[in-house]
């Protein structure tokens, strides 16, 4: 990263105040001379420090950086060349001096930016090596509004940002003073600074960048005119800073993705970087999402994406789901469902599965769906939910699969497998619940079943699935109803009850989905 300091910036740094002649121009300056017109072999990126009398000899044909002592530069100078004005008090000798200062201390500031974006130390690291050369508080925020760094020597008196530095985020008040003053529709250009003088949020002039990616807002750094006014200089300033943040943007943020507000609050919360409550409800807000509601949450497992990144997928279905919010973490995509009528979650479903069999991508896909859930705070259990429902085999106790097809890719919902799971930490724990009531009433029908050749355990299954229906119970056994009588005596019987206790009927009933497991 090449930068040298700029023409303005020297000029805001000097002990006295320059009048500019340029009308703002600027650019960088690689030296700073003493312009002697017998010797000087002028070039456009020196910054001459002259005599005004001396400037009626300047060369033609290039136009130069000039700051003049002794009186005002001739009209033809300040016409062909970037010209600023010293105060006529102050000598030739202290503006050199003060001119060369203040381009080592920013030669050196740019020096120290690079070495640290070499050694990877960060964007709070940025801010800090610029508190001798910016004089006002910087911040920079995620797209969610949240503080990723600031200057902490720096510190802001007004209200809004006093909050956002003790916090960390924004408060509702203020993110609702953003929207009313259309500030999220500000950055139309990605390659230009945003001064904001209406001082409708904060108490000072503040200059904002902001980098986007495929449309949406990912970055937001702030500088707060709180000691000095955004002039040409200081805007040169941040535009540095800028540079060397964006480094770390590029690398946080690659072009083939998109990182939203809603993208940030997900990693967080998925990471346990955050669980405080009203932070995720100012987060929330900032992204565009109610944190009350009814929501379900997709996990698209994909195995082996050949052509495409999960990036790329993800902005497809993006485009192809507006109701929905999709992102993708670690190696899935992520479908954030939010409803206004839990009957429309069927043709949801169904949507989003003709959209993934649509892309005809060459890979093969397997969709985890969370129960529902009423608060956003809950999105990291909707996400386990959605992983232990890929994680589940098929079982068919009830003639009914926990695996569905839908466009031909296979979905399993967590309500239809939870019960499984409750299996998986059974079995992980088994001598926990080995010898109890039902485990030994099932071994004992188990020897009656080998004993009278029958399976009895079989039809206490479907006995007690059936909720004791013998009309049922004879059809899924396949035998006339009162056969099914007879056995049903004889299970009685054996294990000497007559099932009349719900909740004995319940454990034998868990038994043996657990023994199945197992097995």
């Amino acid at each position: 990263m090449e930068l040298y300091p700029s023409f303005q910036a020297i000029l805001s740094l000097l002990a006295f105040p320059c009048r500019d002649c340029s009308g703002g121009a600027d650019g960088p300056v690689r030296a700073v001379e003493l312009y002697m017109p017998e010797r000087t072999e002028a070039r456009a990126d020196v910054l001459y420090v002259a005599e005004a009398s001396a400037l009626s000899q300047l060369p033609e044909g290039q136009r130069l950086f000039l700051l003049c002592c002794g009186g005002d530069p001739p009209e033809a100078v300040k016409l062909r060349h970037n010209a600023a004005q010293a105060p006529e008090a102050v000598e030739l000798r202290r503006v050199l001096d003060s001119v060369l200062r203040a381009f080592f201390t920013l030669s050196d500031w740019i020096l120290r930016l690079q070495r640290s974006v070499i050694e990877q130390r960060g964007v709070q690291e940025l801010l800090d090596e610029s508190e001798g050369v910016i004089p006002n508080t910087v911040t920079v925020l995620d797209s969610s509004l949240k503080l990723l760094a600031f200057t902490k020597n720096i510190l802001p008196d007004d209200p809004p940002n006093r909050y956002l530095l003790e916090h960390g985020f924004h408060s509702a008040d203020t993110l609702e003073k953003f929207r009313k003053s259309r500030r999220f529709q500000e950055p139309e250009n990605i390659n230009s600074l945003v001064i904001s003088t209406d001082r409708a949020i904060s108490d000072y002039v503040t200059v904002k960048y902001f980098f986007k990616y495929f449309n949406e807002l990912s970055v937001y750094v702030v500088m707060i005119c709180n000691h000095a006014q955004p002039g040409p200089g200081l805007q040169s300033l941040f535009t540095v800073l800028i540079e060397f943040i964006r480094y770390y943007v590029d690398k946080g943020y690659p072009h083939e993705g998109k990182h939203t507000a809603f993208d940030s609050l997900m990693y967080d919360m998925l990471e346990g970087r955050l669980d405080d409550r009203e932070e995720i409800i100012q987060r929330s807000d900032a992204a565009g999402l109610p944190c009350k509601g009814l929501f379900e949450l997709y996990k698209v497992d994909i195995i082996d994406l050949k052509l495409h990144s999960l990036s790329f997928l993800a902005t497809l279905l993006r485009r192809n789901l507006p109701d929905a919010r999709v992102s993708y973490y670690q190696n899935s995509i992520i479908v954030l469902n939010l409803y206004d009528d839990l009957s429309k979650k069927a043709s949801r479903l169904e949507r989003s599965m003709e959209t993934l069999s649509n892309m005809q991508l060459q890979a093969a896909y397997a969709v985890g769906v969370s129960n529902v859930f009423y608060d956003l705070g809950s999105f990291p259990t909707a996400f386990r939910q959605a992983t232990t429902a890929l994680l589940a085999p098929t079982l068919d106790l009830t003639e009914k699969s926990i695996r569905s097809v839908c466009c031909g890719i296979p979905v399993y919902r967590f309500e239809d497998c939870y019960l499984w799971h409750m299996m998986q930490h059974a079995a992980q724990n088994d001598a926990l619940y080995r010898n109890n009531e039902a485990q030994l009433m099932l071994e004992k029908l188990e020897a009656y079943s080998r004993e009278r050749n029958y399976d009895y355990v079989n039809l206490l299954t479907s006995y007690l699935l059936y909720e004791r229906r013998l009309n049922e119970v004879a059809e899924a056994v396949h035998l006339h109803r009162n056969t099914v009588v007879y056995h049903v005596d004889k299970l009685q019987s054996c294990l000497g009850t007559d099932f009349s206790d719900p909740y004995l009927r319940w454990k034998l009933l868990y038994e043996i989905y657990r023994s199945k497991h197992k097995d």
